[in-house]
Order: structure tokens, then sequence, then C-alpha cells
């Protein structure tokens, strides 16, 4: 008999009161902090904007 759910993401058996559910999916502890903290970019354009000075002054690159 089973005593939990399932995780749809990674397929490990948790308790009822440790199970998450985000975008549709039942999810445990773990890989509901892995969907929930993917690295973003907060604004693309001043990345691109500064990738393209960057160039201009013969930079090699960003770094830091």
């Amino acid at each position: 008999m089973l005593d939990g759910i399932k995780c749809q993401n990674c397929g490990k058996e948790v308790s009822e009161d440790e199970v998450f559910a985000t975008e549709g999916k039942t999810l445990c502890e773990d890989c509901y902090i892995d969907v929930g903290h993917r690295i973003r970019i907060c604004d693309p354009g001043e990345r691109d904007q500064r990738r393209s000075s960057g160039k201009a002054m013969d930079w090699k690159g960003l770094k830091g």
C-alpha cells in the first residue's frame, strides 16, 4: 500500500505534507526548490547593451 505521493519530476515517494504543487505538477521539496530557483536575467536588454559597448571598446568579455 502506498502511503505517499510520487513526485512528478524525479519519481520519489513523499508524504502528503511534503508535497508542493506548482505549474500543474506535484513535486517533492528538492524538485520544488530546483524549479523555483532557476537563474533568471533581470534585464536582457541591459546585458546586450553592455556586451555591445564592450565590443566597441575592444573588451574581451564580461567577467565578474
